[in-house]
């Protein structure tokens, strides 16, 4: 967006909404922040009848800004060449698309010239809305914010204040980066047919394959180590030190009765016999003095009742 000579940015409505309308459009804008690993775009705001509506570059309407938005910079309809822009977390939009009638968060900036600085600061504060420090501001822009304290002679360079404003941002970034990593655990890289097992004699199903496939990659310290990786990159690496999977990880096969965990469990058990071996020919340090570890290869069985282990073992048998 191109902006005149004295043109300033006075600062940023937050917390607004816009939803979208239309066709899902992936916009070249967006792309272009993604691609150049910006956190946020920004897209021109167009006001028709009272409605705000979010453009993109190529003119493209795509979504509308909230009522309540709306009523406040309605207040600034007096004052001339004011205009406004929509700043949108990249990630916001490209993690929408499955989901295009939901709204997404946007924060708004507010250009225009110098000398109606007050008069912008007036208006909104006559609707109960007040400039805040943008969350991205284009680095050719002057940024002063009329509501923010500054005494006479005082020198302020009110670009650095820029971004300030998105540490509730930061922390909606950080839960879903955790919450990404959670569904992770779930997700099982289907590797197709698990391939002949010595020692079983039943057909598996498909849901018990992947059942298996679950199971071993559980079991697998590279899938811890990607996982804690993937933990120092969201929390850095004080927080996540003492989360390090160094080991292999757990996990619960919670399918209803009558789908083969039992089976699923067996054939997992067979299918690291050798893993099973290795590990109980090797030497482990003691523990404390006086105890030493003894490795077994032998995987241990806990059920709640006689009756069950009687399944497992006719399970065993055929």
């Amino acid at each position: 967006m191109e902006s005149s000579q004295d043109e300033i940015c006075y600062g940023a409505l937050l917390n607004a909404q816009a939803k979208p309308v239309g066709t899902n459009t992936v916009l070249s804008r967006l792309l272009t922040a993604v691609q150049s690993a910006a956190s946020f775009a920004s897209f021109s705001l167009q006001h028709t009848d009272g409605v705000f509506e979010v453009f993109s570059d190529q003119g493209v309407k795509f979504a509308v800004l909230d009522i309540l938005t709306a009523s406040k910079l309605q207040a600034l309809s007096n004052v001339l060449d004011t205009r406004f822009e929509a700043v949108v977390e990249t990630r916001t939009i490209i993690k929408r698309r499955s989901k295009s009638a939901t709204p997404f968060k946007v924060s708004i900036n507010i250009f225009g010239p110098g000398r109606v600085a007050d008069e912008v600061s007036l208006s909104l504060s006559k609707v109960k809305a007040f400039l805040q420090h943008p969350q991205a501001l284009d680095c050719d822009v002057d940024y002063r914010n009329p509501d923010m304290l500054a005494f006479p002679g005082m020198e302020i360079d009110m670009r650095d204040y820029i971004g300030m404003e998105t540490s509730s941002w930061k922390a909606d970034h950080l839960k879903r980066d955790i919450e990404d990593i959670l569904g992770s655990l779930g997700h099982v890289t289907d590797s197709g047919d698990i391939g002949p097992i010595a020692g079983l004699k039943s057909t598996l199903k498909r849901h018990q394959e992947i059942g298996t496939q679950f199971i071993l990659q559980r079991e697998n310290p590279i899938f811890g180590k990607q996982l804690s990786s993937r933990l120092h990159q969201a929390l850095g690496a004080r927080c996540a030190e003492e989360m390090e999977m160094k080991v292999a990880l757990g996990g619960l096969v919670a399918d209803v009765m009558g789908l083969g965990k039992t089976l699923t469990i067996l054939v997992s058990i067979l299918r690291s016999t050798e893993k099973a071996v290795e590990f109980g020919h090797f030497n482990h340090p003691e523990q404390s003095v006086g105890v030493k570890t003894v490795p077994t290869k032998a995987t241990l069985v806990v059920v709640p009742s006689a009756q069950i282990l009687e399944n497992w073992e006719a399970e065993i048998e055929t």
